[in-house]
C-alpha cells in the first residue's frame, strides 16, 4: 500500500510540476521518499515470510514505473531534479530488498 501512496505522490508531483508549482512538487515528491522509506523497512522485515514474493513482484512493477516516470519528470522539468534523484535512490534501495 505505501508504494501505491508513493506512486500517487509522483503523479500529483508531476500535475504541481506542469503547473509551475515546483516547491509544492518538491514537497509531495518528499512524501513519496517517505513513503517508500517506509516501505523498504516493511520489506526488510518481511522478506522469506510466506506470501512475500507474490507482493514483491507487484512492488516491483510499480518501483519500475515509478522510476520510468521520475526519468521523464528529471528530463522534462530541470527544477525537480535533487528531489527526483533523491526518489530514485529510494526506489532503487527498495527494489534491491525485492
Amino acid at each position: 500500500y505505501l508504494t501505491f501512496l508513493s506512486v500517487k505522490r509522483l503523479v500529483e508531483a508531476e500535475a504541481l510540476f506542469a503547473d509551475g508549482k515546483g516547491d509544492l512538487a518538491g514537497k509531495t515528491l518528499d512524501l513519496a521518499i517517505v513513503k517508500l522509506d517506509k516501505a523498504e523497512n516493511i520489506a526488510v522485515s518481511a522478506k522469506g515470510e510466506e506470501g512475500f514474493k507474490n507482493v514483491s513482484a507487484v512492488i516491483a512493477t510499480r518501483l519500475e514505473g515509478m522510476a520510468k516516470l521520475a526519468n521523464w519528470l528529471k528530463t522534462k522539468y530541470l527544477g525537480g531534479g535533487t528531489k527526483l534523484d533523491q526518489l530514485l535512490i529510494s526506489i532503487k534501495s527498495l527494489g534491491k530488498i525485492l
